[in-house]
């Protein structure tokens, strides 16, 4: 299995005084490298459809053709459930959410204990905005292997999203103790304790982001909102201009635009 993109939530406060909206990249998927069933490999066998698709994904060819590839090898074996996952996983790319959760459902119907499917589902779900479902698949993955840091990640934004922030903490800090050098999970934490009230726990989160990527603009901007708010008004300065100089060269036009509102306020 190999990683293409992480659901990675950066949140920025929208103001000196509340959060805006959260930022969400891409759904993090797995892909199975090999057919979980074999036969015999002819120009209409199910190897051969399966083989076009993992060539198509490796080459970054047109996701179409991968999807008609491995919509042929699932006519020639029906009951493979990789074929059905990674047809998910195409399908998520197209931004078909309803017909990734039809794939990766029929997936684990075939399979009862595909943390992967389970895994991709709740970011589809997420996407959706189905929130619960999506909390519900996240916590399925988890019981099945809970030692994916990126699980508990997407699960605390989901927790975050509902307005669970003491759970998003938690789940924050599960991620946090399985992989210690995200600094986006840091980050994440710090919007749910600032969502708590506890503002100088959020700046130490920030802080160790920053630690653990000096070029997250992000971090400097949310961690300026909350020392202005507790009065380090030159402390808060130098954060809101460092966030600003890192989104202009990394051209991040709506952060830049965002930081220069702000410090025009100061």
């Amino acid at each position: 299995m190999r990683y293409l993109d992480k659901l990675s939530i950066t949140v920025v406060l929208g103001s000196i005084i509340t959060l805006s909206g959260i930022q969400s990249a891409a759904a993090l998927s797995f892909i199975e490298r090999e057919p979980t069933q074999t036969s015999q490999t002819t120009p209409d066998s199910f190897d051969n459809y399966y083989s076009q698709g993992l060539t198509s994904l490796d080459q970054q060819e047109d996701t179409q053709s991968e999807l008609d590839t491995y919509s042929q090898a699932i006519k020639r074996e029906p009951n493979n459930p990789t074929a059905y996952y990674n047809r998910g996983v195409t399908q998520s790319e197209l931004g078909n959410f309803l017909d990734a959760i039809e794939d990766y459902s029929q997936a684990i119907t075939l399979n009862p204990d595909y943390m992967a499917a389970y895994y991709n589902r709740a970011n589809a779900r997420h996407q959706l905005r189905d929130f619960q479902g999506a909390i519900d698949d996240y916590t399925q993955a988890i019981s099945l292997n809970p030692n994916y840091a990126v699980v508990y990640n997407n699960r605390g934004l989901t927790r975050l999203r509902l307005g669970d922030f003491q759970g998003a903490v938690e789940d924050y800090t599960l991620a946090i103790n399985l992989n210690p050098k995200d600094a986006t999970v840091f980050s994440n934490r710090g919007a749910a304790l600032n969502e708590l009230g506890d503002a100088e726990a959020a700046i130490e989160d920030y802080t160790q982001a920053i630690l653990l990527n000096p070029n997250y603009a992000p971090a400097y901007y949310n961690r300026g909102v909350l020392r202005n708010q507790l009065g380090d008004a030159q402390a808060s300065l130098r954060d809101f201009q460092q966030a600003a100089d890192l989104a202009q060269e990394q051209g991040n036009n709506a952060l830049y635009e965002k930081v220069q509102s702000v410090m025009t306020t100061l």
